[in-house]
């Protein structure tokens, strides 16, 4: 199976007169039973928008908003970018994921499976953001001085963790690989007696396979990793076991603020100096409501000092969360739907609307 910096990989086929460029790309393996992943699929769309803006002077996302209005399938899609508005700050772009209605089949008619927006611009580098805030420059560092400066809320170092099984409807999971679950930090944990809903939340390292797969250098694999983690009712104590079985977790809405400018260097002032992995990040993930299934879910993208199991904790010092870089930040509303209807998907023909 191929790394999924290739299978996201899009290529320019044409403009039409409207000043909509069309990119074409191929959906396949990434899969969560006969679903693409979500998170995969606002992968390979950035990757269009990141061809479509690299001659600008706006190369670097800052935002995203994704709204899934039918799973696509496995086969041949069409994203079509469009350039709604350009100012001396920011570009705004209007993006569509279209599939014929039957997969590869021209004659059929196109169906709108995803619309996104995106806000680019050009971010500071971070040797320009200074070692601590002041009223000209507000940003904080995770190695500032600043006590709002918040380190990783992993609390464990990768290199202490074992790889964790993947879940058997993950169609990718020769290609990528998770660890068992992280301790959480003090400064996100809450007291021990407060309620349990406020401990709905947990974290995980995540892996690539591929060299290819290079975090440090490819913004468009955050948004990927933006969508992995485990859902809040899975999170519920006892419930793990048979939701995951039970049920399938789809995506409705997602938003993503990108917070790095890529490619990745290193925390100015850090002691260690030492680099991120390419490889591997940290997720952290917290659910706040769920109301008959339906669920929020806040997920935060980090950089890792290392990959599962490998190294050695002391090599980078006892300042590794605080050199930790926070890569992006999604916010989504996900179902909760019996997994039946994802083993549908596979089987639908000539289908234009959401089955959700």
């Amino acid at each position: 199976m191929g790394s999924l910096t290739e299978a996201i990989r899009t290529t320019f086929a044409y403009e039409r007169q409207a000043g909509t460029r069309v990119y074409k790309g191929k959906v396949e393996h990434f899969l969560i039973g006969n679903a693409p992943h979500g998170g995969y699929i606002i992968s390979l769309c950035t990757n269009a928008t990141q061809q479509h803006q690299s001659s600008t002077p706006h190369r670097d996302p800052a935002h995203l908003a994704a709204q899934f209005f039918s799973p696509c399938q496995p086969g041949a899609v069409q994203v079509e970018v469009k350039t709604l508005s350009a100012s001396k700050r920011w570009t705004r772009l209007d993006v569509s994921l279209m599939q014929y209605s039957r997969t590869d089949d021209v004659a059929s008619s196109p169906v709108e499976r995803v619309r996104l927006t995106y806000l680019y611009t050009d971010l500071p580098h971070p040797a320009e953001w200074g070692s601590s805030p002041n009223a000209d420059n507000l940003s904080v560092l995770p190695w500032s001085e600043s006590p709002f400066a918040r380190p990783t809320p992993l609390a464990q170092h990768p290199s202490e963790l074992r790889e964790a099984k993947m879940y058997p409807s993950f169609q990718f999971r020769d290609v990528v690989k998770w660890s068992e679950l992280v301790l959480i930090g003090p400064e996100d944990s809450p007291d021990p007696s407060a309620a349990p809903f406020q401990r709905m939340h947990s974290a995980f390292y995540w892996s690539q396979v591929h060299e290819e797969d290079d975090v440090t250098k490819n913004v468009e694999l955050v948004c990927f990793f933006a969508d992995m983690f485990m859902n809040g009712p899975e999170l519920i104590q006892g419930a793990h076991q048979e939701v995951g079985r039970k049920y399938w977790f789809p995506t409705m809405t997602l938003s993503l603020d990108f917070k790095a400018k890529f490619p990745l260097v290193g925390v100015p002032g850090a002691p260690s100096g030492s680099s991120p992995s390419k490889s591997t990040v940290g997720i952290y993930f917290a659910t706040k409501s769920i109301s008959e299934g339906r669920h929020d879910q806040t997920v935060e993208v980090w950089t890792s000092p290392g990959g599962i199991g490998e190294g050695d904790a002391k090599l980078g010092g006892p300042e590794w969360r605080q050199e930790a870089q926070l890569l992006a930040v999604s916010t989504q509303l996900a179902l909760v739907i019996p997994y039946s209807v994802n083993e549908k998907i596979a089987n639908r023909e000539d289908d234009k609307s959401s089955k959700l």
